[in-house]
């Protein structure tokens, strides 16, 4: 078959135009939007959809009025809580904003909430604090470079509209050798997979993102199967707690911060103790402390777990301090964690308050 003849002739200039041109009515059921690139404004990509019509579309980018399905996050209610935990937990002041791309309605949302907390907390936002962004690491980068390098700004905190350009932020102040949370605190949104393992852990603004896909996609299902209108669903935000913002230990978002675990679940994990304790021994770390050190580090990881407090890490620094006081083995205590988090997890229910909190 002729295929060259079915597409578009600018669609041969780049494969990228290519991939947008194949699909259409005749060959697909339906069309999920993913938030893939931002150059596209919300009335851009209503006309690139209007292509597809009459198919179910669910987008997942910001898409003008009602005509297709949209699946969203209320980000103002986590946005402004991860902005008034910098000026009220930890009173900090000069804090600088990283901005998302400006045709972007979520983006700009995120900077409009920066803007008001400060002001309910009697800060006048110094346009000095404002660096434009793009989503990408690089955005981050640029960001450290004209704050610090052009501007010569003393800050106490930067915000990031996502978590792409928080990581190029941390990345271009390490290369200037200005520590997190030390010198200056760091605030992201997104919380990314990677977001939890970056040095120090970042504190972030959750979005519920494999919820948004899934729901996208129950949708585009449900409406297949029955033949039902468009629909707005809306899921929600919440902080999360780690260390960039310069508290020690990881908290889970409020929501879970007065609920108990499952009866079963705590015991499963006092019963387990010993052996976990035991098989911490058993690694052989060279210069690991006294001997009741896997006690004391597994029983602060249980009580954060089962009640809420926040000891674990307090502990975990105290031991590395030691073993790095006599030149040992500090890398050998990533097994310890891995340890920790296999053997506690086989005692906990995926999902449940406890797993959670232990994760």
């Amino acid at each position: 078959v002729n295929f060259v003849e079915w597409l578009d002739p600018d669609a041969l200039r780049t494969k990228r135009r290519l991939t947008i041109v194949l699909a259409g009515p005749a060959c697909v059921d339906a069309v999920l939007v993913l938030p893939i690139g931002y150059n596209l404004s919300a009335d851009d990509l209503a006309g690139y959809c209007a292509r597809f019509d009459p198919l179910p579309v669910c987008s997942i980018p910001e898409i003008t009025g009602d005509r297709y399905s949209r699946v969203s996050v209320d980000n103002e209610p986590g946005m402004r809580e991860g902005i008034r935990h910098l000026v009220e937990v930890h009173q900090y002041r000069r804090i600088a904003f990283v901005r998302g791309p400006e045709r972007s309605e979520e983006s700009e949302l995120r900077y409009r909430v920066y803007s008001e907390v400060l002001k309910e907390h009697g800060i006048t936002p110094d346009p000095n604090w404002i660096a434009p962004g793009n989503y990408v690491t690089q955005g981050g980068l640029d960001a450290v470079r004209l704050f610090y390098d052009v501007r010569k700004l003393k800050l106490d905190a930067i915000v990031s509209a996502n978590d792409g350009m928080a990581l190029g932020v941390l990345e271009g102040l390490a290369a200037r050798g200005i520590s997190v949370p030390e010198d200056v605190a760091l605030l992201g949104f997104d919380d990314v997979d990677l977001a939890r393992y970056v040095d120090p852990p970042l504190t972030t603004v959750r979005q519920p993102l494999r919820e948004l896909g899934r729901s996208a996609l129950e949708h585009l299902l449900d409406r297949l199967a029955t033949g039902g209108p468009a629909e707005q669903r809306v899921l929600p935000s919440e902080l999360v707690v780690r260390e960039s913002c310069g508290c020690l230990s990881y908290r889970e978002g409020r929501k879970d911060s007065n609920r108990a675990p499952a009866e079963s679940e705590a015991e499963n994990l006092v019963r387990g103790a010993p052996e976990v304790a035991k098989a911490m021994r058993a690694l052989g770390i060279p210069g690991a402390p006294n001997s009741n050190w896997p006690d004391i580090l597994f029983g602060a990881f249980a009580s954060d777990v089962l009640s809420g407090t926040e000891l674990f890490l307090e502990e975990l620094h105290d031991v590395l301090g030691r073993v790095s006081k006599v030149r040992g083995d500090i890398g050998g205590f990533h097994k310890v964690l891995t340890l920790i988090w296999q053997r506690t997890t086989r005692a906990l229910s995926p999902g449940s308050v406890a797993w959670r909190r232990a994760d």
